[in-house]
């Protein structure tokens, strides 16, 4: 938290998301504005590897000058399955802890599913490829080959869903000619640009 003159002049705060440190949070008060308390509190919360920026251009020249460069759009998409293609792979249900379980296989990340259903796609042979949320709020998918067909298959099992997902994801062309909308997008900032996959579908906190 930052003070100026005893009173609350903003704060932030960080959540380690696998070995990278995420900057979640950082609000100044608009009275104070320029006064550097956003700098104080990047370098009070240490060395940031990635955030998802807001719009806001003076917080885009904040994390740019703590060394973040931005590297892609989150995009907000809306939509329903109904003109997407036929899914090439399966998708089950099952509790989060398996969902959980079968991420770490594939891509040796640990997490815990807070809540909700998870859900783990598989290709030929029952080999999963990707496993996520129930609601995608989330969707591990390491292989770039399997990436676009893993999200179509998980859509259609879904239904209308919204979910984010990064700019260069190989299905954004495929869900925006089906239809889906962009309704709106963070700035994916970071201090290189592997720190997240582009396979992946994330929820803004990655909860």
């Amino acid at each position: 938290m930052a003070e100026r003159d005893g009173r609350v002049a903003g704060f932030g705060a960080t959540l380690r998301v696998g070995g990278a440190t995420m900057l979640t949070d950082l609000f100044v008060d608009p009275a104070g504005h320029g006064g550097g308390a956003g700098g104080a509190l990047l370098r009070e919360l240490g060395p940031v590897a990635f955030t998802f920026a807001s719009q806001d251009p003076r917080a885009l020249a904040l994390y740019a000058r703590a060394g973040l460069t931005p590297w892609w759009p989150l995009l907000y998409l809306h939509g329903g399955p109904d003109r997407l293609p036929r899914p090439a792979f399966a998708v089950t249900g099952c509790p989060p802890a398996e969902a959980a379980r079968v991420e770490a296989r594939l891509t040796g990340v640990h997490r815990e599913f807070l809540a909700g259903e998870g859900l783990v796609v598989r290709g030929a042979g029952g080999e999963p490829v990707a496993a996520g949320a129930g609601r995608l709020d989330h969707l591990a998918c390491p292989d770039p080959a399997a990436a676009a067909g893993a999200l179509v298959a998980a859509l259609h099992a879904v239904g209308e869903a919204e979910l984010c997902v990064p700019g260069p994801h190989p299905a954004v062309p495929v869900l925006l000619g089906a239809g889906y909308r962009i309704t709106g997008f963070d700035v994916y900032m970071a201090t290189r640009p592997d720190v997240l996959a582009t396979t992946w579908v994330y929820s803004p906190g990655l909860a």
